[in-house]
């Protein structure tokens, strides 16, 4: 049976040491999803591992929109679809990524899944991570330990860079203001940190 998600912080224990490898190729296969833009498919996986709940969270993130839609006898069938509290969803996944990066860097007595429970920590922080769409110097921290070549660092700081920039956008709106385009420069500026980073790690 899979473990609740506030399993760890309320009873103040660990997840079960055999639990430890099943969680974190969950958490490898949510990534990879992740990373492909196939958000259907991670949530269909957590589905699948019985985990309903991750599932709901990782919907969180789709913003709140109206579907129009015409009937056969011509009126309007269509409805709100997304979620209309994005913000606190954000704020949320921000803090389940602080939580778990901080939980990984723990040392735990009991070593003999001690890489796969660090793994998985890092994971479930760099998911949430990324959907928070929290700025690049605050959240790039808790995704970099999963990146290992130019383009994961490309991928990750444009994914947090495109989501923060469409969250504030979709404020600007909330005001009724004017929403404003990303620029190159900014997508210039996030090709250069990637390949600085790489550059810092290359042999």
């Amino acid at each position: 049976t899979p473990p609740p998600p506030d399993a760890g912080a309320r009873q103040q224990k660990p997840i079960e040491r055999e639990d430890i490898p099943s969680q974190a190729q969950l958490l490898e296969g949510v990534w990879q999803y992740l990373r492909a833009g196939q958000l259907d498919n991670a949530q269909a996986l957590c589905r699948l591992c019985q985990q309903w709940w991750r599932a709901a969270t990782l919907a969180g993130g789709k913003p709140f929109h109206y579907v129009a839609k015409v009937g056969d006898d011509g009126k309007d069938e269509g409805d709100w679809e997304g979620n209309p509290s994005r913000t606190l969803w954000r704020i949320a996944c921000k803090a389940i990524s602080k939580r778990s990066f901080e939980e990984s860097r723990l040392q735990v007595p009991n070593v003999d899944y001690e890489t796969e429970r660090r793994k998985a920590a890092l994971l479930d922080a760099a998911i949430y991570g990324v959907l928070s769409g929290g700025t690049n110097a605050e959240m790039f921290e808790v995704v970099q330990p999963t990146c290992h070549s130019w383009e994961d660092y490309l991928w990750a700081r444009l994914s947090l860079r495109l989501r923060s920039h469409v969250a504030e956008q979709q404020q600007r709106i909330g005001r009724g203001e004017v929403a404003h385009r990303l620029s190159v420069a900014a997508l210039r500026d996030e090709l250069a940190h990637a390949a600085a980073l790489d550059a810092d790690i290359s042999p």
